[in-house]
Order: C-alpha cells, then sequence, then structure tokens
C-alpha cells in the first residue's frame, strides 16, 4: 500500500519467475503474464481517468489476478479449469513472491474468483441494479487473447442492451 495515495502499487524489482508455471510455455509463459498485467494497469488506468471511484484495492485485486491466471495451466490447449486450479494452488506465490503480506478471506476470494471466471466462457453483462446508478463490472475474458471486457453504464432488463456510462 502506497501511504502517499491509499493504494496499493507494484513492487519495487519485482520479476516473474518461470518456476511459478506448473506447465512453461512460450504461449502462456512470462511475455503473456506481462502483457495481461500491463492490460490490467491499463484497465485501471482508464477506470480513474474516467472519474470512477474505485476501492483502493482494485489495482492490487486486478495486477494479482493477471499474474497468477495461467500459473496453474498444465497445458496450452482450451481448458475450462486452469482458473481453479491457480486459484488453488498459486495463492503462496500471489501473497509470498508479490504481495509481500497475507490478504483477508474476502480479498482472496474476490481475486480467487477472477482467476477461475477467466477459464471460463464469457458471460453475458450484469444488469444494473438500480437503473439510475451506472454498474461497472470487470471480467476477465475467456482464453482467447482478447483480454479483460470491462462494461460500464446502465444494462437493459435482460442484459443483453448495453448503456454506456
Amino acid at each position: 500500500m502506497d501511504d502517499s495515495t491509499g493504494f496499493w502499487t507494484l513492487p519495487r524489482g519485482f520479476g516473474i519467475d518461470p518456476e511459478w508455471f506448473d506447465h512453461p510455455s512460450r504461449i502462456h509463459g512470462k511475455g503473456h503474464t506481462l502483457r495481461v498485467m500491463i492490460l490490467a494497469g491499463s484497465l485501471h488506468a482508464r477506470l480513474l481517468q474516467t472519474g470512477v471511484a474505485v476501492m483502493p484495492t482494485l489495482y492490487r485485486d486486478l495486477m494479482t489476478s493477471a499474474l497468477i491466471h495461467d500459473l496453474g495451466r498444465r497445458h496450452d490447449g482450451v481448458c475450462l479449469e486452469h482458473g481453479r486450479w491457480a486459484s488453488e494452488s498459486k495463492r503462496g506465490i500471489a501473497e509470498d513472491k508479490f504481495l509481500g503480506q497475507r490478504l483477508a478471506e474476502d480479498d482472496w476470494k474476490r481475486i480467487a474468483a477472477a482467476v477461475e471466471a477467466h477459464a471460463r466462457p464469457d458471460p453475458t453483462p450484469p444488469t444494473s441494479a438500480t437503473p439510475s446508478r451506472p454498474n461497472i463490472w470487470v471480467w476477465p475474458s475467456f482464453c482467447s487473447g482478447a483480454g479483460m471486457k470491462t462494461w460500464s453504464g446502465s444494462f437493459s432488463a435482460d442484459g443483453t442492451q448495453f448503456m454506456g456510462a
């Protein structure tokens, strides 16, 4: 946590260790993980630029999810389980090697849910609980290389029509 802003910041000198990957790969290896982390950082910056109020842990959660999302892969093919494998086996790397601290269980559950979801087909954007209140929702996409999807604004009752903020 950066004391001057109240927001979490990347650790100085952080590097991705190839030993963290269950399946060393040129496809889902260090380069891919770094690109996803850069995308997550860009997503966070874009949210801040739009003036959206974000919780102070969002950057930490995005970066942690991006780091571990493919560490549990056992092969490079389509796999709907590797997100779960990562969330179940890579918490120690996230906390000890990246964050330098233990997370509260609710914080880990939020990160694990994002990591697990990224390996499943994309959901339909959620409907807004109250039409007058914008909905912000971040969902990592299915492993098609498309990156993360964000929806900001209100949605029709069936979730198919998006009215941007």
